[in-house]
C-alpha cells in the first residue's frame, strides 16, 4: 500500500474500482452495481476505441476543406 500522502501507482482498474457512467461515483467493481443509482458497473464504455478512431478520421477529413475553403472565400471576395 502507498505511504500516507502519496499516490498509488496502480490504476483504478487494478485496484478493482470503476466510475459509474450515470452518476460518476467511484465504486468497487466486484459489487457489480452502483450503490448510488443502481446502474451496472463496467470498467470501460462499450466501443470507446472505435468511437475515438471514428472521430479522429472525421476530423482529419474535415480539416483540409475547412482550411482551403476559408482561403478560397478571401480570394474571391477581395477581403484581406
Amino acid at each position: 500500500m502507498a505511504e500516507p500522502g502519496r499516490y498509488s501507482r496502480n490504476s483504478a482498474a487494478e485496484q478493482g474500482l470503476a466510475c459509474c457512467h450515470v452518476c460518476g461515483r467511484l465504486t468497487l467493481v466486484a459489487k457489480g452495481y452502483c450503490h448510488c443509482c443502481g446502474h451496472h458497473l463496467t470498467l470501460r464504455k462499450k466501443h470507446s476505441l472505435q468511437v475515438t478512431m471514428a472521430l479522429v478520421v472525421a476530423a482529419m477529413i474535415l480539416y483540409i476543406p475547412a482550411n482551403v475553403l476559408a482561403d478560397y472565400d478571401y480570394q474571391h471576395t477581395g477581403r484581406q
